[in-house]
């Protein structure tokens, strides 16, 4: 996968795929979560060579919005490990 691999290329194309995918879920189901949970693994794989100084913060805004938005959903379980890993 593009997050195992840490390639700049790959993970350029998974971040706007999720992106995509956030976006369209227009139910805000399980796929606005999973897609929102990896937005955020994305983000922090890419670094601040790839992602920008504020990367930390970008990548965590996205774990948070999983756990806020989804609480119930299987993804808010893995943002919260996430987000006190």
């Amino acid at each position: 996968d593009a997050v195992a691999s840490k390639n700049t290329s790959d993970l350029r194309r998974a971040q706007l795929a999720l992106a995509e995918a956030n976006v369209m879920d227009t139910l805000a189901a399980d796929t606005s979560a999973k897609s929102a949970y990896y937005l955020g693994l994305v983000t922090m794989a890419l670094g601040a060579e790839g992602g920008g100084d504020s990367f930390k913060s970008r990548a965590r805004a996205y774990l948070q919005s999983v756990v806020k938005n989804h609480p119930s959903s299987r993804w808010a379980g893995k943002a919260r490990k996430q987000l006190e890993g």
